[in-house]
Parts: C-alpha cells; sequence; structure tokens
C-alpha cells in the first residue's frame, strides 16, 4: 500500500514538473502592420522579412493564448473567460515579434513591448492602458503618437522626428528627452510626467500634478491647472 501510495506521489509531482516547465513554439503569420499585446509578457519586437511570432512559456499558458491577426492587427491574450476567471497561473512568457512594417503598437494590462534593434516608420502610434512599458532604443520616423492611459511608460530615444505627441491620463510617464523633435504637443491629466527634447515649438496644457521638463531652444505655449510645472532641463 505504501508503495503504491508512494508511486502515486512521484507520478503527480512528475507531471507537475512537467506541466511547469518552459517550452518553445513559433508560428508563422499573415501580413500584419499593428500589434496588440493583451496579456502580461515582455515581448521583443524587431523588423524582418517575415511576419511571425516565437513563444516561450509553460505549454499549459501556450496551449491558452489566442495569437491572430484581424484587419492586420496582430492580437495576443487569452480568452475572455481566463481573463475573467483568472483561473490558472500563466507564469512568464516571453514573446518574440519579427515583421516587415510597425506602424502602431500597443498594450492592455501589465505586459510591455521591447524594441532594442532599429525600427523604421513614417508614422508610429504607441498607446498603453495599464502598467506595460514600450521601450524603443533606436526610433526612425517623421511622426510619433503617444497615448498612456494608467501607470505605464513610454520611453524612446533615436534619430531626430519632426512632431511628437504625447496624452496622458493618469501617472504614466513619457521619456523623450533622448529623441530630438521639431514640434511637441503634449496633454497631461493626472500626475504623469513627460520629459521631452524639442527644438521649435512646444504646446503643452497641464490639469493636475504632473510635470513637462523639456531640452532644446523651443518656444513653449502653455496652460496650467492644478501644481504640475513646466521647466527647462539641461
Amino acid at each position: 500500500m505504501k508503495t503504491q501510495a508512494l508511486l502515486t506521489f512521484f507520478i503527480l509531482l512528475f507531471a507537475i514538473n512537467s506541466k511547469a516547465e518552459e517550452v518553445g513554439e513559433s508560428r508563422d503569420l499573415h501580413p500584419f502592420r499593428e500589434v496588440s499585446l493583451r496579456l502580461s509578457a515582455n515581448l521583443f519586437i524587431e523588423q524582418g522579412d517575415e511576419y511571425r511570432i516565437e513563444m516561450s512559456g509553460r505549454q499549459e499558458t501556450l496551449d491558452r493564448m489566442i495569437v491572430e491577426v484581424v484587419d492586420h492587427k496582430l492580437i495576443i491574450r487569452f480568452s475572455y473567460e481566463d481573463m475573467l476567471l483568472g483561473n490558472f497561473d500563466a507564469g512568464k512568457i516571453t514573446l518574440k515579434v519579427t515583421t516587415p512594417t510597425i506602424e502602431m503598437l500597443s498594450i492592455a494590462g501589465s505586459g510591455n513591448i521591447i524594441a532594442e534593434k532599429p525600427v523604421q516608420s513614417r508614422v508610429l502610434e504607441l498607446f498603453i492602458a495599464g502598467s506595460g512599458d514600450i521601450k524603443i532604443a533606436n526610433l526612425s520616423c517623421e511622426r510619433v503618437e503617444t497615448e498612456i492611459t494608467g501607470s505605464g511608460d513610454v520611453v524612446l530615444s533615436g534619430q531626430p522626428v519632426k512632431e511628437v505627441r504625447v496624452l496622458i491620463a493618469g501617472s504614466g510617464n513619457f521619456i523623450g528627452s533622448q529623441l530630438k523633435t521639431e514640434f511637441a504637443k503634449v496633454r497631461i491629466a493626472g500626475s504623469g510626467n513627460c520629459d521631452i527634447y524639442a527644438d521649435n515649438f512646444i504646446d503643452a496644457r497641464i490639469v493636475g500634478s504632473g510635470d513637462i521638463r523639456y531640452k532644446g531652444e523651443a518656444l513653449v505655449e502653455s496652460g496650467i491647472s492644478g501644481s504640475g510645472k513646466i521647466q527647462k532641463i539641461n
């Protein structure tokens, strides 16, 4: 009897450990130019000749993940039932997405999108709803439009651009002092902060306690309601 119980214990232990082991999986995808991350994962994105996703995580997690392309948008999520009930531990998820064109990146929740390699686009839209971060190390484009709702951060650096637009509603931050622009339009409602580098003109409005810190010789047109500040930094 003891031997049978011990055998059952080891079988269960093996099953649990196997379930928790990380596995890898890759898929070729239909063409897309936008990416929407709707679960907690670290997503590394880069431009290349193919449309592809590589995934690493627990087998159960990968089996439950929904990866679909809808209207040229890559959507990565769990089922609505899993999101509402939260009835399993997803564990650590790492994703790598490759696509020739990047026009929009969005996060809903606590996931992160990271671009360590150069990103080129005419216009790039960035959206965060939640606590996730978007980080792009070497951006080359004409215009960047960013909208942060929640506590997430957008961190950008790269080649000079013509225009940057930033909307923050909440406590999120835009960190773009390493991305020079000619024109900047910044709107903050809440306690979020914006660091920007502009050489021509800044249109700045703050409602709340958020701050705008800027580098460059831009003319600043501002309006503040609350304790927020606009200040030049070196």
